[in-house]
Formats: structure tokens, sequence, C-alpha cells
């Protein structure tokens, strides 16, 4: 009896443990779905304006002439996304290159195979402090430039959906707050 006693005690708590490692299993999962990173290649930086460069493909054939001329440096890095924010990260001292709110992501694009460039991903941000949007450009090589954009454009719509709804329920309650005056 009392072997028996003490065979079902540790078949409860061995099935405990798979349970435990399961739910920190799944919470680490949820944690990499919502902190999204990739190593890139930061190429350049175009500030749009309204003379002559005012789109990406300019941005594109900006890079295509500085690489013509050899004036092209690329940096690597890592670009870090989370619900809130948008970073670049220097790969050796983990300092923050650039920071910026998600919200301030206009538009993401990859651009494939144009120029010697073959995968290269083109993030619009317009800074709240600034007249004029900057595009960053990266070349995108242990991951296609079109995986990253679909990542970045879920987390900038996640967050955008979540501003909708915090929107609502400000709505719903400012308006339940007026019925009840």
């Amino acid at each position: 009896m009392v072997i028996g006693s003490q065979s079902s005690q540790l078949l409860d708590i061995s099935s405990e443990v798979p349970q435990e490692q399961r739910k920190v299993y799944a919470q680490a999962l949820n944690s990499r779905e919502n902190n999204i990173q990739y190593r890139v290649e930061h190429l350049i930086t175009c500030d749009l304006n309204s003379k002559d460069m005012v789109t990406v493909d300019h941005c594109i054939n900006k890079l295509k002439l500085l690489d013509a001329k050899g004036k092209i440096w690329g940096q690597d890095m890592i670009l870090q996304l989370n619900p809130t924010a948008f970073k670049m990260v220097d790969i050796e001292t983990k300092d923050d290159l650039e920071h910026f709110p998600i919200e301030d992501i206009q538009d993401c694009q990859a651009i494939l195979n144009s120029c010697i460039y073959n995968s290269v991903l083109a993030i619009t941000i317009k800074h709240r402090t600034k007249k004029n949007a900057s595009v960053y450009l990266f070349q995108c090589e242990e991951v296609s430039a079109d995986l990253i954009q679909t990542d970045v454009d879920n987390m900038v719509r996640g967050k955008k959906e979540e501003q909708g709804n915090h929107d609502m329920l400000r709505f719903v309650v400012h308006k339940n707050i007026k019925n009840q005056q």
C-alpha cells in the first residue's frame, strides 16, 4: 500500500512539472512574439522633402548612386520591435543607436532584387518633432526583407488596433458619464 501511495504521489508531481514547463514555454513564446529582433545592415537614411527626395524609390535610386561611387558604409545592427518601440541597437555594445515610438512608423516596404542589395527593407519614420519623414534602408541577409516587413506591419497594425480599442473605450466611458449627468 505504501509503495502504491508513493508511486501515485510521484505521478502527481511528475505531471505537474511538464504542465509548469509548458506554461513557462508558452509565456516565453508570447514574449518573443511581442519582441522581435533581426540582424540587419543599415545602408543609408534619407530625409524626405518636397523637392528631389519624395518616395522610397527616390531613396533606392540614391542608394544605387552612392553605391556606384563607393560611398556606402553599412553598419551591422539589430532591429528590435516591441508593441511600444522601434529600436536600432549596436551589435557589439548593445547601445540604442536610434529609438522611436512604434506609432512613428508610417510605412514599411521590402525591395527585393532591385540592385546589388537584393533584400532591402525601407522603414519610413515620421518623428513628431520633425517636419519631414525619414526613410531608413537596411540590407537583410539572415532573414529576407519581405518576412521582416510582415513582422513590422503586424506590430504596427497591432498597436493601431490597440489604440483604436482604447479610443473606443474612452468614447464609451465618456458617453456613459455624460448620460449619467
